[in-house]
């Protein structure tokens, strides 16, 4: 089965996620803010969850922890996250938002329109104290596009294109299936040579066949999407004075990075300097913001038109929802492949960041509607997304499809 991006490896992989793999007790700094949290008891000890769910690391790493009951060494209350906010994306392209629309109405220019001239522009997020969750609706440009003319196990192949020539040595890229029966699908690209491509799963078993199209686009690195000396993030030799991205690993937990005082990106955990990480664009990730004073995010690139189909895990899966502007509820896709329920205790449930630190709580009756679980009744329609949300699923490990707005179909 193919994963199609938690973190690029294939779904059997990726159920290693939800094993139990830190506790609360360990010494790591994440270790300590958990044992911080806000507790409550239960007939076996204390759940650090379940008086803040809204609190965005409590949630993940209850996922991580599944029923274990701790208790606290330090049971003080922490603000945490103080605040979360969130613009919906004022995209610009390298023509406005305005004319982005007037785009989707003009389908003349764009129907045909090769892949490399997806409209391109920036989207800004304000980073406030605290963490801060974004996902990434902007993409780099495809680095190839074209049609499969052989595709084995973890091997597919395109005889028009050099691939030695086109990829960077040592970059990471993502395969994106573009017809046949893995439309869709995702997988990480490690090297290529030749007409061939070595991906990270099995494309052959999830359907891909010889004439499906593809686009293979780098993935961006902590450069690309932040810059170095011109970042807004706050740089500082010690990690505890610089702002810190985190980001998820695939196993469940996160690698922090920072910039230091020359704004080169270093780990904060090995603490060596990490050049060039990748962030791949199903993943959200969190900004965690030193100073008092906010700052602007400006992050640019291709909308990316098509969708994504990506893995989720039972617990909380952290996701960015890939499209800039006109995401929904209603047209994400979501309600066709969460469970649905008429009881939200039942149901797979989306968490959406309300723009006040909390999040409010949406899930799919048993007739397809959406819900509110926050404030009980129908949910608004449209009901809009932020870049980044949380999934909870209820039972087992499956797959969404994120879908663009009905809109960039003309784009």
């Amino acid at each position: 089965m193919l994963e199609s991006r938690a973190s690029g490896r294939l779904l059997t992989e990726s159920l290693r996620r939800a094993l139990p793999r830190k506790t609360i007790n360990h010494p790591s700094p994440l270790g300590k803010l958990l044992r911080q949290l806000p507790q409550k008891s239960s007939p076996t000890g204390f759940s650090p969850c379940l008086q803040a769910p809204e609190r965005l690391l409590c949630l993940r790493f209850k996922r991580v922890l599944g029923d274990k009951h701790v208790t606290p060494s330090n049971p003080k209350t922490l603000d945490y996250p103080p605040t979360t906010h969130y613009h919906l994306p004022a995209m610009k392209t390298l023509i406005p938002l305005t004319a982005l629309a007037a785009l989707v109405a003009s389908s003349t220019s764009f129907a045909q329109t090769p892949a490399f001239s997806k409209p391109s522009g920036y989207v800004t997020q304000t980073i406030v104290q605290g963490f801060n969750p974004v996902g990434f609706t902007l993409q780099l440009p495809p680095t190839a596009s074209g049609s499969f003319t052989d595709v084995s196990a973890t091997t597919v192949s395109d005889s028009t294109k050099d691939f030695s020539t086109l990829l960077s040595p040592g970059a990471l890229y993502i395969l994106e299936i573009g017809s046949g029966t893995a439309s869709n699908q995702i997988i990480e690209v490690g090297s290529g040579a030749g007409s061939n491509l070595n991906t990270t799963g099995d494309l052959q078993t999830a359907g891909a066949t010889i004439g499906d199209s593809y686009v293979l686009r780098k993935a961006a690195t902590l450069e690309e999407i932040f810059g170095t000396t011109n970042s807004v993030l706050t740089k500082n030799n010690s990690v505890n004075n610089a702002d810190v991205v985190w980001v998820p690993d695939g196993l469940g937990a996160y690698t922090r990075y920072f910039q230091n005082g020359a704004g080169a990106w270093r780990n904060a955990t090995t603490p060596a300097l990490a050049p060039n990480t990748p962030i791949v664009y199903v993943d959200a990730v969190f900004i965690q913001r030193k100073s008092s004073t906010s700052v602007d995010l400006t992050l640019t690139g291709q909308v990316k038109t098509t969708a994504s189909k990506t893995a989720i895990v039972q617990g909380f899966n952290f996701v960015s929802t890939i499209y800039p502007s006109g995401a929904t509820l209603q047209n994400s896709g979501l309600s066709d492949t969460l469970a649905r329920n008429n009881s939200v205790n039942s149901a797979d449930v989306v968490w959406v960041p309300n723009g006040s630190g909390g999040y409010t709580r949406y899930f799919v009756n048993g007739a397809g509607a959406w819900r509110n679980a926050t404030t009980p009744g129908l949910a608004a329609d449209p009901t809009p997304i932020t870049s980044a949300i949380f999934i909870q699923r209820k039972v087992g490990s499956s797959s969404i499809n994120l879908t663009p707005p009905p809109s960039y179909s003309n784009l």
